[in-house]
C-alpha cells in the first residue's frame, strides 16, 4: 500500500470512526462574520469567548471572507472579544450558549489604539440561524425554578415542549410518559452529554434520571433532525449536564411534601396524593487549575403515591372484598452521577461520566385489590468522549459509551407482595371471540402474582465525527461526516411461574352489571408444570449508520443543508441463532435557513427529512422464534363448573413454524416535512410559526398467510398442522398521517424566563385494510379513522376485535403549555406553569351482534387431520358506526396550572439559601386521564364497547374514566447554593 492509498484509508477510517456533531454532543456554537468600519471582511484576526460557567480555551482565527467559529462551546453566559493591532478590541457581553444551538453574532472592528476597548450592548441572538431544525431549550435553573411536578424528574423538560402529549404513568407513581406527533412512549432518544443513555429495552424517557441539580441545559429536538442526528421517530432529548470549573460550587437541597398538604379532587372516589421527600446534592469544581475539572451529584427519591380510583372502581373492589381499604405505591430510589473533563491541551479536550440508577417503584393499577406489581428502574451509564480542534478549519470528536439500564421487576422489592396464584380477573359479561371467551368490562383485578419476569438488558455505542471548513466554492461549507456503530443491544427475559403452574383465572358476573350477584369463572389457563422456569427471549439487534452532510453558505444569510445517512440494522434472535432482519435504511435530508434581515433577526425555514424508527429489542426476540410453555385453556361456556372446552396451546423451543419473516422487512420510518418562520423581538423574545406534517410508512405487520377463505367464508389453513402463520413484514396497506400547526414563542433575560406553546393537530390513516383484518371481509366499507388511529408500533392485525390496542393519548388535537419565572424585588421569584391537553378518542366504537353470522361460517372447524380450531370471521363484534372515525368519544380535557414562590437569602459571597413553597393542580382539577378498564389501552376494559358497564360515557352523559390527575398538593424545597 503507497502512501497515498494510506491516508485515503486513515480519512476513511476517521469518517467511519464518527458521528456528528449536533449528534454527539451537547455544546454549541457561536459563528459570524468580521469586518472592518467600512464592511470589508477581515481575515487573520483573533476570536475568543470565555466564560465563568464553563472551562476550556475558546480561540478562532477569522478565514479569508471573515468568518471565524467558535465550537464545542459548554452551556453558559459568554464575553465575546474580537482584537487585531492597529484596531480597537470589542467586547459583546452576555452571549448565551444553549445546549445544541448555533447563533450567529457578526462583529465590527474600529480603527483605534490596541487598548482601547469598544463595548457592544446590542441585544445577544436567540436564533438557530444554520439548521432548521424544530427544537426548544430548557435552561438547568429555568428547569428547577420551575413547579413542573413534585418528583422533579430529568424529563421535567418535556412539560414545557411544544407538540409534545403527556399523562401520569398508568402506574400512579407519579411519572409522566410522553408521546411526540403520533409517535408511541418507546420511540424517543435520550442523549446525556451527546451519549446515547436510553435503554435498550424501550426508548422511554423515564428510564433515565439523577438529581436536578445536575442539569445546566436541555435541548429538545421535535422535528427537522438533520443527517446527524440519532434515528428515532419520537424527541430527541439532549441533555447537557454541569461541569467543574476553577471555582468550587455546590448545592444542597430538600424537598418535602406532607400527605395533610394534599387536597381532595375526587370526593366520591380515591384521588392521586403523594407524601415524601427528595434529598439532593452536588459539588463541582478543579482537581487542577485550568487543567482538569469534576462534577458530582446525588438524589435520592422516598415517595408514596396513593392510586387513583373511581367511586365505581372502589364499589366493585368493596362489593368483591368487604372492608377492602386504599394503599399507596411505593417508591424508594436513587441516582448518583460522577462527571470529569481535562482539557488535555489547547486542542484536545477528555470528558466523561458515571451514572448509576437503583432502587424499586410498585405500579399497582386501580383494578388491583391488593400490591401485586414491584420493579423499578435500575443500572449503570458510563461514557467518555475526546473533542480535537486540530486546526481553526477541523475539528474531531469521539465517543464511547455504554449502558445497562432497565426496568426490572423483583420478588423481595417490599413486604406484602403475595406470590403463589391465581391471578383473577373479574368482568362484567364475557362474549365470544374466535371460538373463545373473552371478558368483557374488567371489574376488578385481585388474587395473588403468579410469575415473575426480569429482563436484563445493555447496550455499547462508539460514535464521533469529523468537521471540515472551507470557503472559496461559490460560497462557504462545512462538511460533517461521521458514523455511528451501536454493535451490541441486547435483551433478555426469564420467566418464572408459581402456584404449580395456575396462573390465570377470569371471571364474569352472575347477572351483568349486578355486582351483589356473586361471580363464575369461565376460563382458567394452566401451564405444565415442567416448564415453570426458562428464557423465553433473548436478541441482539446491531445499528451501524454513516452519514455525510454540508451546510453550505452560497450568499449571506442563506444556508443549504443537504445530508444522507445510512443506517444498517440488523436484529439477531440470539435464542434461535436466526436473523430476523438485516435491512439499509437510506435516509436523505435537505433543508434551508435564510435571514430575511441584515440584523439576523428574521429567518424562514424548512426541510424534508427521512428518519427510521429506531431499533426496538423488547418487540423482536419473538420474532424468529418462541420459548413458550404448554399453555391449557380451559373454557366454561355454561357457566357450571363443566369446563367443557379445552384448547391447548403447545410448547414450542425451537424457530417458530408459525412465523415467516419477510426477507424485505426494514425499519419503519416517517418522512417529515416541516416550514416556518422565525423572529426574535426586542426584549430577548423569539417566536416561530412552523406548519408540520408526517406519514409512518411502513409500519410493523404481521399477517396470516395461511388461512383460507372463500369469499367472505373462513373455510380452514393450508397448513393442518398450524393455526395462524403469521408473515413478519412491514404495513404496505396503510399508513397513519400527522398534520400540524405548532406555535411557540419564548424569553429568557436576567429578570424573566417564559415558553409558549401551542400546538392544532389532524390525523387520519391513508390507504385500506390488511389483506388479513377481519374487517376487511366483515365491514369493508368501515376503514376511514381521522381520530384516534391506533398506534405506529403497528401488528394491528385484528382490528375487529373490539378489545384491538388503540393507545390513543398521542394524537390529540390541542396542546397549549405555558410556563415562566420572575424575578420580583426582594429577592422573591415567582414562577408558573400551565397545561392545557385536550382529551383523546376511544378508538373505533363497537357493538355485539347476539350470535356470530353463519354466513362468514361456524364458530369452529374440524380439520382434515382432525384437529378443531376457532374462526377467525365468527365474531360478534362488529363497528357500530359507518366508518371506524365516527361515533368516536373523546375524554375530557386535561388542564393543569402550577405555581411556586420562593425568597433568596445572601449569606455572603457566592452564597445563597433560598426556600420556595410549590402547588401544583392549584385549580384542583380532577380529570379523569384514561378511560376505565385497568390498562394503557382500551383493551379489553369495555370503554370503547356499546352495553358494557365501562362505556366511555353512561347515560348520565358522565366520563367513566380513570387514573385521575394528581390533586392540589403543596411541596416545600429549601436549597443551599455555594
Amino acid at each position: 500500500m503507497n502512501r497515498k492509498q494510506i491516508t485515503r484509508s486513515a480519512g476513511l477510517l476517521l469518517a467511519l470512526l464518527a458521528s456528528a456533531v449536533a449528534q454527539t454532543v451537547t455544546e454549541g456554537t457561536i459563528r459570524g462574520v468580521l469586518r472592518d468600519e467600512q464592511g470589508a471582511p477581515m481575515p487573520g484576526v483573533t476570536v475568543s469567548a470565555a466564560s465563568p460557567n464553563a472551562p476550556g480555551n475558546h480561540v478562532s482565527i477569522t478565514e479569508g471572507d471573515g468568518q471565524y467559529r467558535l465550537l464545542n462551546l459548554r452551556p453558559g453566559i459568554y464575553e465575546l472579544s474580537a482584537e487585531q493591532a492597529g484596531f480597537s478590541k470589542s467586547v459583546q457581553a452576555g452571549v448565551e450558549v444553549r445546549a445544541g444551538l448555533n447563533l450567529t453574532v457578526d462583529i465590527q472592528l474600529r480603527v483605534g489604539a490596541v487598548t482601547e476597548t469598544v463595548t457592544v450592548t446590542g441585544e445577544a441572538p436567540l436564533l438557530e440561524t444554520e439548521k432548521p431544525i424544530q427544537s426548544v431549550n430548557v435552561a438547568g435553573d429555568f428547569q428547577r425554578d420551575l413547579p413542573l411536578s413534585t418528583r422533579h424528574d430529568l424529563t421535567d423538560a418535556l412539560e414545557v415542549t411544544p407538540g409534545v402529549a403527556a399523562r401520569t404513568f398508568i402506574s400512579n407513581n407519579g411519572t409522566q410518559v410522553y408521546m411526540l406527533r403520533g409517535t408511541d412512549v418507546e420511540q424517543h432518544v435520550v442523549l446525556i452529554d451527546g451519549a446515547d443513555m436510553g435503554s435498550s429495552r424501550q426508548g422511554r424517557t423515564d428510564f433515565v434520571n439523577f438529581s436536578s441539580a445536575t442539569i445546566a441545559d436541555s435541548q429538545v429536538k421535535t422535528g427537522g433532525a438533520d443527517a446527524a442526528a440519532p434515528i428515532g421517530l419520537g424527541v430527541v432529548l439532549n441533555v447537557a449536564t454541569k461541569s467543574g470549573t476553577n471555582q468550587l460550587h455546590g448545592t444542597a437541597g430538600f424537598s418535602y411534601q406532607r400527605r395533610s398538604w394534599n387536597a381532595n379532587n375526587d370526593p366520591k372516589g380515591v384521588p392521586t396524593i403523594a407524601d415524601g421527600m427528595e434529598p439532593e446534592a452536588a459539588i463541582g469544581g478543579p482537581i487542577r487549575k485550568d487543567k482538569a475539572f469534576f462534577f458530582a451529584s446525588y438524589r435520592y427519591l422516598y415517595r408514596n403515591s396513593q392510586i387513583s380510583r373511581s367511586e365505581t372502581q372502589l364499589t366493585n373492589l368493596r362489593a368483591v372484598q368487604p372492608g377492602w381499604q386504599p394503599f399507596d405505591n411505593r417508591s424508594r430510589t436513587g441516582a448518583m452521577f460522577i462527571k470529569g473533563t481535562v482539557q488535555l491541551s489547547d486542542k484536545h479536550q477528555l470528558s466523561g461520566f458515571f451514572l448509576r440508577e437503583s432502587g424499586h417503584e410498585e405500579g399497582n393499577q386501580s383494578t388491583n385489590i391488593k400490591p401485586l406489581s414491584a420493579g423499578g428502574i435500575s443500572g449503570i451509564g458510563v461514557s467518555g468522549r475526546i473533542y480535537s480542534a486540530w486546526t481553526n478549519t477541523l475539528t474531531s470528536s469521539v465517543g464511547v459509551s455504554y449502558n445497562n439500564i432497565a426496568a426490572n421487576a423483583s420478588l423481595s422489592a417490599f413486604d406484602g407482595l403475595d406470590y403463589g396464584g391465581p391471578s383473577l380477573l373479574l368482568y362484567n359479561s364475557f362474549n365470544t371471540s374466535a371460538g373463545r371467551l373473552v371478558g368483557n368490562g374488567l371489574l376488578v383485578t385481585t388474587g395473588n402474582n403468579t410469575n415473575f419476569g426480569v429482563t436484563p438488558s445493555d447496550k455499547v455505542t462508539i460514535q464521533g465525527d469529523v468537521n471540515w471548513f472551507r470557503t472559496g466554492f461559490a460560497g462557504s461549507h462545512e462538511i460533517q461526516s461521521g458514523g455511528f456503530f451501536q454493535p451490541r443491544l441486547h435483551l433478555q427475559t426469564d420467566q418464572n411461574y408459581l402456584n404449580s403452574g395456575f396462573i390465570l383465572e377470569e371471571a364474569a358476573l352472575r347477572v351483568s352489571g349486578d355486582l351483589t350477584s356473586g361471580y363464575v369463572p369461565f376460563h382458567r389457563q394452566y401451564v405444565d408444570k415442567s416448564q415453570l422456569a426458562l428464557t423465553t427471549a433473548r436478541s441482539n439487534s446491531k445499528n451501524y449508520a454513516g452519514y455525510i452532510q454540508d451546510s453550505w453558505k452560497p450568499v449571506r444569510g442563506l444556508a443549504i443543508i443537504g445530508g444522507f445517512r445510512v443506517d444498517n440494522v440488523v436484529a439477531i434472535d440470539e435464542q434461535f441463532h436466526v436473523q430476523t432482519q438485516s435491512s439499509v435504511e437510506l435516509q436523505p435530508r435537505i433543508g434551508v435557513t435564510y435571514t430575511l434581515t441584515k440584523d439576523g433577526r428574521n429567518i424562514v425555514h424548512a426541510t424534508f427529512s427521512r428518519i427510521a424508527a429506531k431499533p426496538e429489542p423488547a418487540f423482536l426476540p419473538s420474532l424468529g422464534g418462541s420459548v413458550t410453555v404448554t399453555l391449557t385453556d380451559l373454557y366454561d361456556p355454561l357457566r357450571n363448573g363443566s369446563f367443557s372446552t379445552s384448547l391447548i396451546t403447545p410448547a414450542q423451543s425451537q424457530v417458530a413454524a408459525n412465523r415467516r419473516i419477510d426477507p424485505d422487512r426494514h425499519q419503519e420510518h416517517t418522512d417529515e416535512f416541516l416550514a416556518g418562520f422565525r423572529r426574535q423581538l426586542p426584549g430577548r423574545i423569539s417566536v416561530d410559526a412552523t406548519f408540520v406534517r408526517r406519514y409512518y410508512r411502513d409500519m410493523p405487520a404481521q399477517i396470516n398467510v395461511n388461512a383460507i377463505y372463500q369469499n367472505v367464508e373462513f373455510v380452514g389453513y393450508i397448513d393442518v398442522t398450524q393455526n395462524a402463520i403469521l408473515l413478519q413484514t412491514n404495513n404496505k396497506w396503510n399508513t397513519p398521517v400527522y398534520t400540524g400547526w405548532e406555535f411557540v414563542g419564548s424569553q429568557r433575560t436576567s429578570k424573566s424566563q417564559f415558553i409558549f406553546g401551542y400546538t392544532r393537530t389532524l390525523q387520519h390513516l391513508d390507504g385500506t385494510w390488511q389483506p388479513d383484518d377481519p374487517a376487511a371481509f366483515l365491514q369493508p366499507g368501515a376503514f376511514a379513522d381521522d381520530r384516534g388511529i391506533g398506534t405506529i408500533r403497528g401488528n394491528e392485525n385484528n382490528s375487529l376485535s373490539g378489545t384491538a390496542e388503540t393507545r390513543n393519548p398521542m394524537w390529540i388535537k390541542h396542546t397549549l403549555r405555558l410556563a415562566g419565572s420572575y424575578n420580583a424585588p426582594w429577592g422573591i421569584k415567582l414562577s408558573s406553569n400551565l397545561n392545557i391537553l385536550s382529551g383523546p378518542y376511544t378508538g373505533p366504537i363497537v357493538k355485539y351482534l347476539s350470535a356470530p353470522d353463519p354466513q362468514f361460517g361456524p364458530a369452529t372447524l374440524t380439520l382434515s387431520n382432525g384437529r378443531v380450531v376457532s374462526n377467525p370471521l365468527a365474531t360478534t363484534v362488529r363497528f357500530a358506526y359507518a366508518n371506524r372515525g365516527e361515533g368516536q368519544l373523546q375524554s375530557p380535557t386535561l388542564a393543569t396550572w402550577n405555581g411556586r414562590v420562593a425568597r433568596s437569602f445572601s449569606l455572603g459571597e457566592s452564597r445563597k439559601f433560598e426556600v420556595a413553597f410549590s402547588v401544583v393542580n392549584m385549580t384542583n382539577r380532577g380529570t379523569e386521564q384514561e378511560f376505565l378498564g385497568g390498562s394503557t389501552t382500551t383493551a379489553s376494559t369495555g370503554s370503547n364497547q356499546i352495553g358494557s358497564p365501562n362505556f366511555a360515557y353512561g347515560p348520565d352523559g358522565i366520563f367513566r374514566g380513570q387514573n385521575r390527575q394528581a390533586a392540589r398538593a403543596g411541596q416545600l424545597t429549601v436549597r443551599f447554593e455555594f
